[in-house]
């Protein structure tokens, strides 16, 4: 397959490519939902972010949303969801056709864009009431438990327009090519890419420009990621095929390398939630820095470790605590007390990833984490005790190691917009170190009445072993 030329042009000029290229895009066949968020800088919350995760003009928006969990949606999409452009985006531009509209196209058209430039108005708004009250509370004009409250309600409210919003774009771009609409989805969408935001609704809005001849990088890498996430494999190879090797990042590689591997364990994952629906399995809500996150616990696969996670939640352990380690295209990782990884209860729980129906890791999974021996990339074996990461991409060789006890049903986008935190860039001289997001509190939302006894285990003598190990394999490393 011919490979991609791309493009290094503005938002602007992406706009005006599509013009150029001839008209309406080509739209896939993939359902839309999402769900937005924006943060400002050094919220009333606690949590701090650059301002340019919050840019919002008259042409466009950046957001930080999903949907609260692209890898739920159960759909593979259409095998034609993609136009032959998408699949082969070489192919020149075809000229400009005029296409003459009904009066009852023409109508839905201008109802259409009326209703994408009234919630884009509103959009503006909330965003402005939002950061009144931010600098309000910065200059300690008031900075009343009230004043949280109602920065809270106002972030939420930006969320829910920024998902109207994005939607009333999508919805027009069929029968009008509206300059303003384009340019708010590209703005979104490079956001997205950005801050490893991976679902139907980024799936849908990066086949679209991409099938309307944008040639952006970001719309192929964001496209492919998602078309991963969602479980459409068959699109994810045509755009990384279109991509070539040469613009691919190191995560991309990896998802091609792994894709047949991935789409095993993501039917596994859809047979096991179809076969959880109409159970009442126990949920969790983290209150967070950033918003509220939405946890569903697979206490049949996993019982000691969704028991002993409810234990802890009931005892306030999560409370405070920070995402301390949240690594670009990986996992938000928390549930240490010590905030360095070290830290545990004292308590260690017997490995779960053998069971019979284990689960596996796709975006949105939880992610018992173990203690690692040195950098071998292998764990100490029944060493999981409260940490506990939130997957943004699948990994294929979780469910070898680690037990995966839940999934992230609600607040996908609020995991998405945790600030990126390396602890290792701690000990770099000069490197300014920002606060990392945190959990607020924890509160279990539903629970059966009587839970599973959690299986403990000595751990002492595997740490020993896994040191002997580590100890015999620096003796016969080769010499440097």
């Amino acid at each position: 397959m011919k490979r991609i030329r791309f493009s290094s042009l503005s938002l602007y000029a992406l706009t005006i490519t599509l013009i150029i290229a001839g008209g309406q895009p080509c739209f896939c066949s993939v359902a839309c939902a999402q769900d937005a968020d924006s943060q400002s800088p050094a919220s009333p919350d606690g949590a701090e972010a650059d301002e340019s995760e919050t840019a919002l003009s008259e042409d466009g928006a950046s957001e930080d949303g999903a949907r609260e969990d692209g890898a739920s949606e159960e759909g593979r999409g259409n095998d034609d969801s993609a136009s032959a452009e998408s699949a082969d985006p070489t192919t020149p531009p075809k000229p400009p056709v005029a296409v003459e509209l009904t009066p009852e196209q023409e109508a839905a058209a201008a109802e259409a864009e009326a209703k994408f430039r009234d919630l884009h108005q509103q959009l503006i708004d909330a965003l402005t009431q939002m950061r009144t009250t931010h600098i309000h509370f910065q200059n300690g004009e008031d900075q009343s438990a009230d004043a949280r409250r109602r920065y809270r309600e106002h972030r939420d409210r930006f969320r829910q327009l920024m998902r109207e919003t994005y939607d009333a774009a999508d919805r027009l771009l069929p029968l009008k090519l509206v300059p303003d609409a384009v340019t708010f989805i590209g703005t979104t969408l490079k956001y997205r890419e950005d801050n490893d935001i991976y679902d139907v609704s980024t799936l849908r809005g990066c086949v679209q420009l991409i099938d309307g001849n944008a040639r952006e990088i970001f719309l192929f890498r964001g496209g492919a990621r998602s078309a991963v996430c969602v479980g459409d494999f068959r699109l994810a190879k045509k755009i990384y095929e279109a991509m070539g090797e040469e613009h691919m990042e190191e995560i991309d590689k990896s998802l091609m390398f792994y894709m047949d591997k991935i789409e095993e364990q993501w039917t596994a994952e859809l047979a096991a939630r179809k076969a959880d629906e109409g159970k009442e399995l126990p949920q969790v809500k983290l209150s967070t820095t950033r918003g509220d996150i939405v946890l569903e616990l697979f206490i049949d696969s996993a019982p000691s470790a969704v028991s002993n996670f409810i234990g802890l939640v009931e005892d306030g352990f999560y409370d405070d605590l920070d995402f301390y380690q949240v690594m670009e295209h990986l996992l938000a990782l928390t549930g240490d007390p010590s905030g360095n990884g070290m830290g545990n209860t004292g308590e260690f729980l017997i490995d779960e990833h053998k069971n019979e129906n284990a689960r596996h890791g796709v975006r949105g999974s939880l992610v018992m984490a173990k203690m690692p021996i040195g950098e071998t990339g292998q764990f100490v074996p029944n060493s999981a005790s409260s940490q506990f990461a939130i997957l943004f991409l699948p990994v294929s060789s979780v469910s070898s190691n680690q037990t995966v006890f839940g999934r992230v049903i609600e607040g996908m986008d609020v995991v998405c917009s945790l600030r990126r935190v390396d602890p290792a860039e701690k000990d770099k001289k000069d490197k300014v170190i920002v606060p990392p997001d945190r959990i607020l509190t924890a509160e279990v939302i539903r629970r059966p009445d009587e839970l599973p006894e959690p299986k403990y285990v000595d751990v002492k003598q595997a740490i020993l072993e896994a040191q002997r190990q580590l100890h015999q394999g620096h003796e016969h490393a080769p010499p440097q």
